[in-house]
């Protein structure tokens, strides 16, 4: 059976070594916590985007909390359904004009917010290898970030839509970076901030 870049084999125990020196996965409180921060994180996102529009101050940390996930010691699989949650929590409400037009549209939003959530674990996969390699979350965190924003735009007919550089549609000084390196590079600036 393969093993992802983060599961680690856990060392036989001696009587010299302490139990606590063994990787635990945290379970109760802190699982919870990571479960609400992936949520916050999410809500973070939205209230970014319209109706609220508040992205020109809330962009620059609205993924604070979903960084938590990447150095937890919560079971693997319990961090990747909250980054789920994490995404779910942004995509659901984000997109729920979808559903306006025609009631045969909840499907669509639906399946749409879920796919679009999905990258949501894919980015902390990404973001917990490269944390494995030790570079730092300012970098790791970014590249990741645009990567996944990236793929978004053009996989499967694309989705160039709340991408995070979105967030600063009102902040006329990061916006006139996009002549430089386009929409990217403002996603990249904000995701180094965050």
């Amino acid at each position: 059976m393969g093993t992802s870049c983060m599961e680690t084999v856990p060392a036989a125990m001696t009587k010299s070594e302490p139990a606590a020196a063994a990787p635990a996965n945290v379970q109760g409180p802190a699982a919870l916590y990571c479960l609400a921060a992936a949520a916050f994180s999410g809500v973070l996102l939205w209230m970014c985007f319209q109706p609220l529009a508040w992205g020109s101050y809330l962009g620059w940390v609205a993924l604070v909390p979903f960084l938590v996930l990447v150095r937890s010691q919560a079971r693997p699989r319990f961090l990747y359904l909250a980054a789920v949650v994490c995404g779910l929590a942004f995509f659901l409400p984000a997109l729920q004009w979808m559903r306006v037009a025609d009631r045969a549209m909840v499907a669509g939003w639906i399946g749409l917010a879920l796919y679009c959530a999905l990258y949501f674990p894919v980015a902390l996969y990404g973001i917990r290898c490269l944390d494995r390699w030790r570079l730092p979350l300012v970098v790791s965190v970014p590249v990741v970030w645009v990567a996944l924003e990236y793929f978004r735009c053009f996989a499967l007919t694309g989705f160039p839509w709340y991408l995070l550089a979105h967030t600063q549609h009102d902040l006329l000084p990061m916006i006139q970076i996009t002549d430089i390196g386009g929409v990217f590079l403002v996603s990249l600036v904000v995701a180094a901030v965050n």
